[in-house]
């Protein structure tokens, strides 16, 4: 951005602090709402229209189009200014821990407005964090120095391969995995800017349309589109949801997010991340006809998991207790699958892709198949 603009928003910063003696420069949020008769918005910050403009500067949206597509939702804008004595520390995060986003596909803009170098604790970010589409497993911390009290787990990323992000003022970044240290000699302020696309949603939400963005402010779907789905999960009931639980994280790789126990032991709900998705399960209640299934024959479902190797992934699920019902097998339309089910009585497809294939073809090897 050109110098006079920046000075603009640093002036525009400065009054924000002034305005809000009682808030911790670094937890500004929604700084670009301006609460009723120009008092405090609902986050409890007085903001500036200042930094709304800011998130319609057409260069910055023109790069967020490049990543989520055209039709935007500016849904959050957080200034994070950080005093040079007391600055508190940023922990590796993900984004998606603490906003009610799904799917995940968004992006967050920095703008610096004062140097962001790593003598004043710049952002640093875990490259390519994004690749996996995984939300990783998180620690709470129980500190009052940070500015998020949610961790990346340890075992989640490599620290060592970690890059510092420094920014001159006027100059912008967007982040995935990422932190920020504090207690650093000189101040720091970045604003940061909350995309995402029309596609995803967002709780207690009414949108406007500004332009080519939509600006939210607290409250239902922002989307052209009503009352869509936006995700599927698989519901497994299991006659040991504990056991199950072990089962999936050997033969799949899944991992446990958290489990709701009866002081009676039996478990009411649990999830698990299975790669991008998640797992629901729990013990049977039939006295509310919630049954699991028999363990010995199908029961009109299946789990179909796409994987980089089916031979290796069945083998590890047999091993850890599944049943193989049909070995590897090159399909007609494209795939290598197998089936199996598993202790508890659930039928899993495992593949992966051995060709790309359009519809029109696989319809052609399917008919030949009764010729």
């Amino acid at each position: 951005m050109p110098e006079s603009r920046v000075c603009q928003l640093r002036e525009a910063l400065d009054r924000l602090l002034r305005d809000n003696p009682g808030v911790r420069p670094e937890k500004l949020v929604s700084a670009h709402v301006v609460g009723q008769g120009q008092g405090a918005n609902p986050e409890g910050v007085k903001g500036s229209k200042d930094f709304l403009d800011l998130a319609m500067e057409p260069d910055i949206l023109d790069r967020v189009e490049q990543l989520i597509g055209p039709d935007i939702i500016l849904w959050g804008c957080h200034v994070f200014c950080k005093p040079a004595s007391d600055g508190h520390e940023t922990p590796w995060h993900q984004d998606g821990h603490c906003w009610p986003i799904r799917p995940l596909a968004n992006c967050t803009v920095w703008v610096a407005l004062d140097p962001s170098t790593t003598e004043n604790g710049c952002l640093r970010v875990i490259p390519k964090s994004h690749a996996a589409r995984v939300t990783h497993p998180y620690l709470h911390e129980d500190r009052q120095d940070l500015v998020l009290q949610q961790r990346t787990s340890d075992d989640a990323f490599d620290e060592h391969t970690a890059v510092d992000l420094e920014l001159q003022p006027g100059h912008a970044r967007a982040a995935l995995i990422s932190a920020a240290c504090g207690h650093r000699r000189s101040r720091r302020a970045c604003r940061a800017c909350r995309c995402l696309s029309t596609a995803e949603k967002i709780s207690n939400t009414q949108p406007r349309r500004i332009g080519k963005v939509w600006a939210s402010q607290t409250g239902a779907p922002m989307t052209s589109q009503r009352n869509t789905v936006h995700e599927v999960f698989a519901y497994l009931r299991v006659s040991s949801t504990a056991a199950a639980m072990q089962f999936y994280a050997k033969a799949f790789g899944a991992v446990e997010k958290f489990r709701l126990t009866e002081p009676s032991g039996r478990i009411g709900h649990a999830e698990m991340q299975l790669g991008p998705a998640v797992l629901m399960l729990s013990d049977p209640y039939p006295e509310f006809g919630l049954v699991a299934p028999p363990g010995d024959q199908d029961i009109g479902c299946s789990v179909h998991l796409h994987v980089e190797d089916a031979d290796d992934m069945s083998a590890q699920a047999v091993a850890a207790g599944a049943t193989m019902l049909m070995p590897p097998t090159d399909q007609f339309y494209g795939e290598r699958s197998c089936r199996l089910r598993d202790p508890f009585g659930h039928t899993w497809l495992i593949g992966h892709e051995i060709e790309k294939l359009e519809p029109e073809e696989m319809q052609r090897r399917y008919s030949a198949l009764f010729e």
